[in-house]
């Protein structure tokens, strides 16, 4: 998050860069988690720190829900297929009505 706060201040500081340029090559190396794919939590044009917070938060249920897949059989994959839908698109809602 360090890192995003200091791309929106980069004009300002331009010491922030080597904190930037140092916190992308850490992300490179640690291969995403899947909410972090499904939420894109790279993706985030404004750097917000609120947009940061809802899709970290959203990728931590679904990577929860992952780990509850194939303990109770069919019914129960089902269901967390459908939660993880379900906070796949409150997340997208609660972006928009953030950044609206």
């Amino acid at each position: 998050m360090l890192g995003r706060r200091c791309l929106k201040l980069w004009r300002a500081y331009p010491f922030c860069n080597y904190q930037i340029n140092n916190m992308e090559q850490q992300q490179s190396t640690r291969e995403q988690t899947l909410g972090e794919a499904r939420v894109r939590v790279d993706f985030n044009p404004s750097a917000n720190s609120i947009v940061d917070t809802i899709k970290q938060k959203t990728a931590e249920l679904i990577d929860l829900c992952e780990e509850m897949r194939g303990k109770g059989g069919q019914a129960s994959d089902r269901l967390i297929s459908l939660a993880e839908t379900a906070y796949e698109e409150a997340a997208m809602w609660a972006v928009k009505a953030y950044t609206w």
